[in-house]
This record gives structure tokens, sequence and C-alpha cells, in this order.
């Protein structure tokens, strides 16, 4: 029984992931085309700077300044911080990075103040788990997946989470 669902679970992930592989073009996936499209993506940004066109509707407002060189549909800029700019404009960028760094010192606060190394695992892994999908938001859109952004979320709540008490709370105040 084991053998046949690994059989079958094989045969799912030949068809849809190697054969969407095969599927798409060399242009679709090459470094010219996603060049091509950051750089309309930036021109969609600088035609809405303030509020950007609405999250989650880049695949509808990238036409506006899609080459006509870069083919098909594409749902995401292949570059967070870019499909950020562009749907979230100056404001909503500006509150991400905002929460962003409410969240780094909260967990650079656990990290100093905590006693034990065990305490010191969680704010470790989700600094790295942030540092990994920066890394990786600059060449695609990992972070538009709702696994990976839950799974960040829950990694940096429970590092984010652990009480400093009030031997922390004292050596944050300086006594």
């Amino acid at each position: 029984m084991a053998v046949l669902a690994l059989a079958v679970v094989a045969g799912i992930g030949m068809r849809q992931g190697l054969s969407r592989a095969l599927n798409t073009s060399a242009f679709d996936g090459s470094w010219n085309a996603r060049l091509q499209a950051w750089g309309a993506a930036f021109d969609l940004w600088q035609r809405f700077p303030l509020l950007g066109t609405g999250l989650g509707t880049f695949r509808d407002a990238f036409p506006l300044t899609q080459p006509a060189s870069v083919q098909g549909t594409w749902d995401h800029a292949h570059n967070d911080l870019l499909e950020l700019l562009a749907t979230g404009g100056l404001v909503g960028t500006l509150l991400v990075v905002i929460g962003i760094t409410a969240l780094l010192l909260r967990l650079s606060a656990v990290l100093r103040l905590t006693a034990r190394s065990e305490d010191r695992a969680a704010p470790l892994a989700a600094l790295g788990a942030l540092v990994t999908c920066a890394i990786h938001g600059l060449f695609d859109f990992g972070i538009t997946m709702p696994a990976i952004a839950f799974t960040l979320a829950v990694v940096c709540g429970a590092g984010a989470a652990p009480p400093l008490g009030p031997q922390a709370a004292k050596a944050a105040a300086g006594g």
C-alpha cells in the first residue's frame, strides 16, 4: 500500500511539476524576462506612487506597463519588494517596513534579555527565516504563497513571544 501511495504521489509530481517546467518557454523563466518585468513593475509603481494599485492587483495592473517582449500573464513581479511597491505604494511599503522594524526590535530584545539559551532558539529561527525570505523575495514571490507567509508568521510569533520578565525589564530600562 505504501509503495502504491508513493507511486501515485510520484506520478502526480511528475505531471504537475516536471511537465510544467518542460512546457515553460526559455524566455518565461529567463533572467532577461525577469529584468524586463522588474522594470515594468517599477514603471507601474511610478504611475501610482503613493498608494499603489492595491494589494493583490498585480496580475490585473501589470498589463498597463507590460512590454510586448514579456509575453503571457504575470501573476507576480518575481520580486516581493517591487510587487509590494507597485501594489501597496509608498504608504503600504512604509507600513510593512515599520512592522518589520518593530518585529526585529522585539526579536533583538528577546535575544539580549533572555538568560537561557533555550529561549534564544525561537528568535534566532525567526531571524533566519526573515533573512531567508528576504533573500528569496529579491528573485521570486515566495512571501505571497500562503504556506510560506503562514509559516513565517508562526515562527516570528514564537520568536517574539517569550515574556521578558521583571529582571529583563529592569535590564532593558537600564536598571
